[in-house]
């Protein structure tokens, strides 16, 4: 998966040089993927599979974000070995 871990890498640098930014952009990622779960759940059956890709691409997306710190010391720590 390395195209995920170019974008946890990047995202870890963000984090550890403007924490409190960072965490206010997750917040708001956050509330972001809220909303497109209530669209998901309210979706006419015609839209679901539309707003189900979303809110999948969505909740993976602030998953790999909200670890990226964790995750950037990982391959970094299996790149030295």
């Amino acid at each position: 998966m390395q195209h995920i871990d170019e974008l946890v890498k990047k995202a870890a640098v963000l984090s550890r040089s403007a924490h409190p930014q960072w965490l206010e952009f997750l917040n708001a990622l956050s509330g972001y993927t809220n909303k497109q779960i209530e669209i998901l759940v309210k979706s006419p059956v015609a839209d679901l599979p539309t707003a189900q890709g979303k809110t999948q691409a969505l909740i993976a997306l602030v998953e790999h974000l909200s670890k990226a710190v964790e995750t950037a010391d990982k391959i970094a720590e299996r790149a030295k070995n």
